[in-house]
């Protein structure tokens, strides 16, 4: 009837559960890396189905006061399902049960960037006393003076919870669209959570998931930076004094890369018989190496960024393209501060997402298809939609300028 078992991509015990037969079998984490309290788990999910199944048959009042005296004078006269009786006294989750159960099944299913980014979120709303201590990434060295944030919701229950109290916390912040769309994603997997494990109760059956309630936060938040033929000459010329910080811009403006993407490509990874960039995910051999997110994919190597690689190439000593002081992989902070650094002595505001915005709209002006792009970019037609709407040329147009 229930299962245990271990999945490739999690560390913990899942289980199988068909409640009844003929019924879908329902399958969850069991937050637990230890045989023995998975194999415990397992066996109290059996035992309260039976005692459901069992609920209509009265036991003696001399067992029941030896199994739970203080419940005897209720159950005696009016026996009901300790199943259910267990359900109503869990519906009402704790913050800190909910929070942990929610982050275990991240870092089980999520990148180690999504992970912290949800951590991060939460943290802001929650409180650094709350988050840290439950934190399931595996601890690294910390800042000697590491900032508190102070919780924003001070309650101890997730019922205490409205979506006003969402909005008004954003509303006292100064988040971006895009980050107040995060929010809402990151509350509605907290909710549903609860919902599932049987931790919350909505009081509104109509919107079981308080999260519903909240604007959709969908559009841009702004209009995109793009840069010209002359802006574009000029980042390069601001660089050219740094041969690693102007290979970053190259492939960044030139092959549409983002930051990490571009600082985890490697010397062997361009293939200039096919004209082509291998994007690959690095072995792992430290904790500090920067990560693929996107996945791996192919990347055009257009004609520019071919013979700028072909005369870069056998001048560099790293394995790759964009390296450290120190021959290694370069992180992403790093990177970022060095090229804010010498733009910002350039009096210039340009950003390495303003450099995937002004290849993006490059290519659509040559009249690249959009499905071609998206997979190029590693992104979806919505966003391209969102993002570029005023640089994509409807059919019509797109039709007359390809006639001779």
């Amino acid at each position: 009837m229930a299962t245990i078992y271990r999945r490739n991509d999690s560390p913990f015990y899942w289980i199988a559960f068909c409640p009844e037969r003929g019924q879908s079998v329902l399958r969850e984490s069991l937050g637990t890396n230890k045989r023995r309290d998975a194999e415990e788990r397992r066996r109290k999910i059996e035992a309260l189905q039976t005692i459901r199944e069992l609920s209509h048959v009265e036991i003696p009042s001399a067992i029941l006061t030896t199994i739970a005296p203080e419940n005897h004078s209720a159950t005696a006269h009016a026996p009901s399902s300790p199943a259910v009786s267990a359900s109503a006294k869990a519906s009402r989750g704790t913050i800190l049960e909910v929070l942990r159960g929610y982050l275990i099944r991240s870092a089980a299913s999520n990148s180690g960037a999504h992970l912290a980014d949800k951590i991060s979120r939460l943290r802001q709303f929650f409180g650094s006393a709350v988050l840290n201590p439950i934190d399931p990434r595996p601890p690294v060295p910390q800042r000697k003076n590491p900032p508190v944030v102070e919780a924003f919701f001070k309650g101890q229950f997730l019922d205490e919870i409205r979506p006003d109290d969402i909005l008004e916390f954003l509303l006292g912040r100064k988040y971006g669209r895009a980050s107040k769309r995060h929010y809402r994603e990151v509350m509605h997997g907290v909710f549903r959570h609860a919902l599932v494990n049987g931790l919350y109760v909505p009081l509104n059956p109509y919107v079981p998931n308080p999260a519903d309630e909240l604007p959709g936060y969908a559009g841009n938040d702004g209009p995109i930076v793009v840069l010209s033929d002359a802006e574009t000459a000029r980042q390069y010329q601001i660089a050219a004094n740094d041969p690693v910080l102007i290979t970053g811009c190259k492939l960044m403006i030139e092959a549409g890369l983002r930051l990490h993407e571009a600082l985890a490509l490697r010397k062997c990874d361009v293939d200039f018989t096919q004209r082509l960039l291998r994007l690959r995910l690095p072995e792992r051999r430290s904790q500090r190496q920067e990560k693929l997110k996107t996945g791996e994919r192919t990347i055009t190597l257009r004609e520019p960024l071919a013979l700028y690689l072909e005369q870069c190439i056998p001048r560099i000593d790293s394995e790759y393209l964009v390296h450290s002081r120190r021959g290694g992989a370069w992180n992403s902070h790093d990177f970022g501060e060095a090229l804010r650094e010498i733009n910002r002595r350039a009096g210039v505001p340009w950003t390495t997402q303003d450099f995937r915005h002004t290849y993006a709209t490059a290519r659509l002006r040559e009249g690249w298809h959009l499905s071609t792009l998206c997979r190029e970019m590693s992104t979806s037609l919505g966003m391209l939609q969102e993002h570029y709407a005023g640089y994509i040329a409807p059919p019509m147009a797109a039709g007359l300028a390809a006639k001779p």
